[in-house]
């Protein structure tokens, strides 16, 4: 994500940020940055307190269960949109509970930690403590930022639901934790300097808050204000400060300095949230201005206790004569002598638990120093006496220099070793560093494949010696560099639009890309370069005898399909015909082709309708030249096989319902279902064109039966009967004649129908059914993402209704009168 962040990005202000993500987010469209992006955009606006923005960018994405960071803040904001506190806490023991699956002990830590948190709000004190103590037995004794974290969350525990003494514990862990951060800063680098700073203001913010509301100490409440005032640069606390500071001068009655501090807090956010916007009202009350009290009866109910404890301590001491606020004081002050003493014993009781738990923690890290300590003692006897035999000191010196010396020479060896192993594989082995440079550890057939060495090139180098170029090389560019030193997650999503496969001085060679991790970051990419040579060979002998087999076993209907097809696709060059015509003429070839079993022909014509469909035909003339080509092999074939034999084809009805339900039934195999066929063809003697006809009404009617009666209802978890029936009929009554298909599958989806018919402002002629929509071109019922090679593009019924208008006849889909599944009925006058 920060390569593609504009220099000085974290230098600009909130709002800039916020410009520049969007404008990123228009330029990229690739899911992996766009999912990046939003998650930068989604922190951005949390640390700027705009929770609801932030929650509206959480519901855009859909979240990586490792990405906790992410999944932590949207559930932090899910308050903004009303969901109920319990859904929240459940929400964090999901994360919870991934964490401790994917061993991710820091992100365990912080859910129970949130968890806590909630439920101390909410008024569970001991089920916060409860969870709060589980949390300390998983922190390690070297993590020290989850444990200040717990910690202050535990002392804020003590000042709102423990007595005195627990209030001074608090405090005193918030003291200890201070001084801590600030020496853990003073020998920090400066990048973790920021980080340290921020955990200091957060320290400083409790224990104002414990000396100001808790304790009534105003002197220390003063000097904690300013220090926060001194160091912080976020808006939000120094408003904060400003206004405890402010208060605190009103109470001591210097007026002016409070109104100065007063006028800083609105000069930082003229719009406070209703809880300050109260106190500042209650500022300029103690000092003897005019004040609008009602923004403190707009207070949220879910503010802090201890500010609606100390707001609703403070009215009640104002000079107010109404009656209504002598009950409310003698109830205040029962809650002061009697209620809030006895919730705070019984606060103190369970927290003496978690305190007991944080004080073995400490005991652990004190054990921990007393035995370094104790270490280095016995070293420092160990020097003593080694100074003592200085002689045997320099010979141990000259000893361990001659072991580093031994080591050396062994890891040389060992480097040497590894180099003549990748020097013996006859494979290209190049690795690519988190700087995006080539290692220097690479394998000899590389450099003898390129003709030359990488080492310390930048990767695109060797992108363009792999041949890659426009969208291919710009796509592989992006993916490498946008993976490098960021999240496994870029990886997993992104490294599948690598290339594959490519060719090297007209060889294929097969790529095969490994992303190196370390601590949850790309640290590395290792390419593999194989030759695919023999393998290819292998696939084109395999093509060339599957072929064989069909041409042997289609025997001359099959001959006489391959050479009308090639004839065919002549007339295709001149641009002859429309692309509609094409569509359903070239759709029909393919099911013939599914029909005989020339596979390789099938997926050819699948390839070249998806360019047409798109585009039309100039654009799709690779695609033709590829069906061409596969055509004329399939023709040399033909030619080998049966030079000099007399082919007798006989081309009757009964021999294509017999090869059509043939290929049905191995399709149906494929997903355990069996095929119970009816067949019932009268006899009369056909024309030349009827027979055309109804052989592509067989063709085209029964892969839609199939299709949409049975396979795509079951890729869609329905469920079937496995005996799949299927009737077809020739037959001719008075003075008409008639095919029909009728199936027992899932029926016609009249629901869809009749949303796409809304959609397309169309209706039917009068007396005809709804499914007269499914006969034009480019209408099915299918989306675009599950379109097969068989069906889904809405050219299979418009060829039936293009066959059944070309013997002048009629053509209707209808509900099978057995009850389930659908009837396709085709009649024309009889000649």
């Amino acid at each position: 994500m920060q390569k593609i962040l504009p220099k000085g990005f974290s230098q600009e202000n909130f709002d800039r940020q916020i410009e520049l993500l969007r404008k990123l987010e228009q330029e990229h469209k690739d899911p992996v940055l766009q999912y990046l992006i939003i998650r930068e955009t989604a922190f951005i606006q949390y640390l700027n307190d705009l929770d609801r923005d932030a929650y509206q960018n959480c519901q855009r994405v859909t979240m990586k269960p490792k990405d906790f960071r992410l999944r932590f803040i949207c559930t932090t904001v899910m308050e903004t949109a009303g969901i109920d506190r319990a859904q929240q806490i459940e929400k964090f023991r999901e994360i919870y509970r991934d964490a401790i699956q994917l061993q991710n002990t820091t992100a365990a830590i912080q859910s129970l930690s949130y968890i806590g948190w909630r439920q101390s709000e909410d008024g569970n004190v001991s089920d916060a403590l409860s969870t709060y103590h589980e949390a300390l037995s998983l922190i390690p004794l070297s993590d020290s930022d989850l444990k200040i974290s717990v910690y202050i969350e535990i002392a804020t525990l003590y000042f709102n639901h423990g007595d005195r003494e627990y209030i001074l514990k608090g405090v005193q862990i918030l003291k200890d934790q201070l001084d801590f951060l600030k020496s853990v800063k003073n020998s920090a680098p400066e990048k973790d300097q920021v980080k340290t700073n921020f955990r200091i203001e957060i320290v400083l913010t409790n224990l104002g808050s414990a000396y100001l509301f808790h304790l009534n100490d105003q002197d220390s409440a003063l000097q904690v204000q300013d220090e926060i005032i001194q160091i912080s640069s976020q808006k939000s606390r120094l408003m904060q400060a400003y206004t405890f500071k402010a208060l605190i001068l009103a109470l001591r009655k210097e007026s002016q300095a409070s109104l100065e501090m007063l006028n800083k807090a609105y000069e930082i956010n003229r719009s406070p949230a209703p809880l300050f916007e109260c106190y500042h009202s209650l500022i300029r009350k103690y000092n003897g201005l005019k004040a609008n009290m009602d923004s403190c009866s707009r207070l949220p109910e879910n503010i802090p206790f201890e500010f609606a404890k100390d707001l609703t301590n403070r009215f009640m001491n104002t000079d107010r004569s109404s009656a209504e606020n002598f009950f409310l004081r003698r109830f205040f002050t029962k809650f002061l002598n009697k209620i809030e003493p006895e919730l705070r014993k019984k606060g103190a009781e369970i927290a003496s638990k978690t305190e007991v738990a944080r004080l073995e923690a400490e005991a652990k890290i004190k054990d921990e120093k007393l035995r370094s300590a104790e270490k280095i003692k016995k070293l420092f006897i160990a020097i003593s006496i080694a100074s003592a035999i200085l002689l045997i000191l320099l010979l141990l010196v000259f000893k361990a220099h001659h072991t580093i010396k031994k080591k050396n020479k062994e890891i040389k060896v060992t480097t040497s070793n590894l180099q003549q192993v990748l020097d013996q594989i006859e494979e290209g082995i190049i690795k690519i560093e988190t700087d995006g440079n080539i290692a220097t550890l690479a394998s000899s057939y590389a450099v003898k494949l390129f003709g030359e060495k990488f080492y310390g090139k930048p990767f695109d180098v060797l992108l363009q010696k792999l041949g890659l170029d426009g969208d291919q090389l710009a796509m592989a560019t992006e993916v490498i560099a946008n993976t490098l030193g960021e999240d496994v997650i870029s990886w997993e999503i992104n490294g599948s639009k690598l290339p594959s496969e490519i060719q090297i001085q007209s060889k294929p060679f097969i790529l095969f890309w490994k992303a190196i991790e370390l601590e949850g970051l790309v640290n590395s990419l290792l390419l593999s370069i194989r030759d695919a040579s023999a393998l290819r060979e292998l696939q084109v002998k395999e093509t060339e005898q599957k072929a064989l087999h069909a041409v042997i076993k289609s025997g001359a209907k099959g001959s006489a399909f391959i050479n009308h097809l090639a004839e065919y696709l002549d007339t295709l060059s001149d641009h002859s015909d429309d692309k509609i015509r094409i569509l359903r003429k070239i759709h029909t070839f393919k099911g013939e082709a599914r029909s005989f079993g020339f596979f390789e022909i099938q997926d050819a014509i699948h390839r070249l309708e998806t360019a047409l469909q798109s585009s039309g035909i100039d654009p799709a003339l690779p695609e033709l030249r590829e069906l061409i080509d596969a055509v004329r092999s399939m023709q040399r074939i033909v030619k080998q096989m049966f030079s000099g034999v007399q082919l007798s084809n006989s081309d009757d009805i009964h021999s294509d319902i017999s090869s059509i339900l043939k290929e049905t039934q191995q399709r149906l195999l494929t997903k355990g279902l069996e095929l119970e066929s009816h067949v019932h063809v009268a006899w009369w003697k056909f024309t030349d064109k009827e027979r055309h006809s109804i052989k592509e009404i067989f063709l085209h009617g029964v892969t839609n039966a199939i299709d949409h009666g049975f396979l795509r209802p079951i890729e869609k978890g329905q469920t079937l009967d496995p005996l799949v029936s299927l009737t077809i009929r020739v037959d001719r009554r008075q003075d008409k004649n008639f095919v029909e298909i009728i199936d027992s599958g899932a029926g016609i989806d009249w629901t869809a129908l009749e949303s796409m018919a809304r959609q397309r402002n169309w209706q039917p002629d009068p007396g005809r059914p709804l499914s007269d929509l499914l006969f034009k071109d480019g209408v099915s019922t299918v989306v675009a993402t599950e379109i097969s090679s068989t069906s889904g593009r809405g050219v299979g019924l418009a060829a039936l209704a293009a066959a059944s208008q070309e013997l002048g006849g009629d053509i209707i889909l209808v509900d099978s009168p057995a009850g389930r599944g659908a009837c396709l009925r085709i009649s024309w006058p009889a000649r």
